[in-house]
């Protein structure tokens, strides 16, 4: 489409209009999968969790300086481990080093 000179696309704008033409809606049966799993990502279950009080309040307490309620950090770290994307402090700095030498 063409525009007027006076309006400039951003980059993400430019490249929406250069494969617009390639758009493929998806099927009926794609449409449906791709909602139940968005219907499944908003249900929660309650669960029932054994702490040792002092890991308890380690948490809470790193929950407090993110500004995060601590079941919600919790969850987080659950669910980043569970989807393979938690990734230790430590080993970051392993490889980090191993890079610089």
């Amino acid at each position: 489409m063409k525009y007027p000179k006076n309006i400039k696309l951003t980059r993400e704008e430019q490249q929406i209009e250069d494969e617009i033409e390639k758009f493929v809606p998806l099927s009926v049966t794609e449409s449906e999968e791709l909602m139940e799993a968005i219907e499944r990502s908003k249900k929660s279950s309650n669960i029932s969790l054994r702490l040792s009080t002092d890991d308890l309040i380690r948490i809470k307490n790193l929950a407090q300086k993110e500004g995060l309620p601590y079941q919600t950090l919790i969850g987080s770290v659950l669910h980043k481990y569970s989807t393979n994307q938690f990734v230790e402090e430590q080993v970051i700095k392993k490889v980090v080093e191993k890079l610089r030498k």
